[in-house]
């Protein structure tokens, strides 16, 4: 029987989070990262976790960090869209890198023309547009 990593630590990690211990949620995440069945997407958003629960805990930095891997990595692939985006860019900004905050937006919303609800995310960051 072959055990889904991704699976597993997405539902592991969700049950730290929600009992507060943040680290122990990010070292589930890291754990599974080094398991060589995952696909890129699971890669990802693994790693789009670990930089949520960082910036939950107000360390910007180190959430920007993972989120730069992600968008570096996957940036031909296209993303879905997910409600976290807003996060995303908003830790950038945080961390007072309002340049990378505009550059990930943009590639973010390259895939607006296959989501309506990219809209919200132009709309909600249209000073970073200008």
């Amino acid at each position: 029987m072959r055990i889904n990593m991704y699976g597993v630590s997405a539902l592991l990690g969700g049950i730290l989070s929600a009992v507060f211990l943040k680290k122990a949620e990010r070292n589930v995440y890291k754990f599974a990262l080094q398991h060589p069945s995952l696909s890129p997407a699971e890669a990802s958003s693994l790693q789009i976790n670990i930089g949520l629960s960082y910036a939950k805990q107000r360390k910007y930095k180190q959430a920007t960090e993972y989120f730069d891997r992600v968008f570096h990595e996957q940036i031909q692939q296209g993303f879905v869209y997910d409600s976290s985006f807003t996060k995303v860019i908003q830790a950038y900004l945080k961390s007072n890198q309002k340049e990378r905050a505009k550059q990930v937006l943009s590639i973010i919303l390259c895939n607006k023309g296959k989501d309506k609800r990219y809209k919200k995310l132009e709309k909600k960051f249209s000073f970073l547009l200008n």
